[in-house]
C-alpha cells in the first residue's frame, strides 16, 4: 500500500500495522498512531463503529482518508511529521506580522494546509528574516 510505505520511508522507525476491517488499517510509527481509511469498499457505518472502538482503545490517533492523501500526499506527510516533532521551528523574534492579500493568504494555505478559509475580512502574514511567508491568520468579520 502506497500510503505505509510511503510514511514508513519518511519517518525512521519501526512500523506496524493491523488491518482493523476490510477498508482501514491502523498504523503505529514512534508515537504516532494512523488510522488509514481507504476509499475502496467504504462503509460509514464500520467506520463509525470502528472509530469508537479505536477511540476506546487508544487515546489519540490521526485518521488520514485515501482521497485526501493521494490529492496532496505531502502535506500529508509534513502534518504527520508534525506531530512526532519532526518540524521547521522558527524564533517568534525573527519573524514580522503584515497585512497580506486574500489571494496571498489563499495560495499559501494550499499549498501548506489543508483547511482553507471561506470568508475572511483580514489576512496576516508572518514572514520570517529573509522575507519569507511562514505563516498566516484568516480572521473574519465579527458577527453581531
Amino acid at each position: 500500500m502506497d500510503f505505509i510505505e510511503r510514511i514508513t520511508s519518511e519517518i525512521d522507525g519501526e512500523c506496524t500495522v493491523k488491518q482493523t476491517s476490510p477498508f482501514t488499517y491502523f498504523a503505529k510509527i514512534k508515537q504516532l498512531k494512523i488510522h488509514f481509511v481507504q476509499i475502496k469498499d467504504y462503509n460509514s457505518a464500520v467506520f463509525q463503529n470502528e472509530i469508537k472502538n479505536l477511540k476506546k482503545k487508544n487515546e489519540h490517533f490521526i485518521t488520514v482518508f485515501e482521497d485526501y492523501y493521494k490529492r496532496s500526499p505531502k502535506k500529508t506527510i509534513k502534518r504527520l511529521k508534525y506531530h512526532i516533532g519532526e518540524s521547521n521551528r522558527i524564533h517568534g523574534r525573527k519573524t514580522t506580522i503584515t497585512k497580506i492579500t486574500k489571494p496571498e493568504a489563499m495560495e499559501f494555505l494550499e499549498k501548506n494546509h489543508g483547511n482553507i478559509p471561506l470568508k475572511t475580512k483580514f489576512n496576516f502574514g508572518l514572514l520570517d528574516s529573509n522575507k519569507k511567508l511562514v505563516a498566516v491568520a484568516c480572521l473574519g468579520r465579527l458577527s453581531e
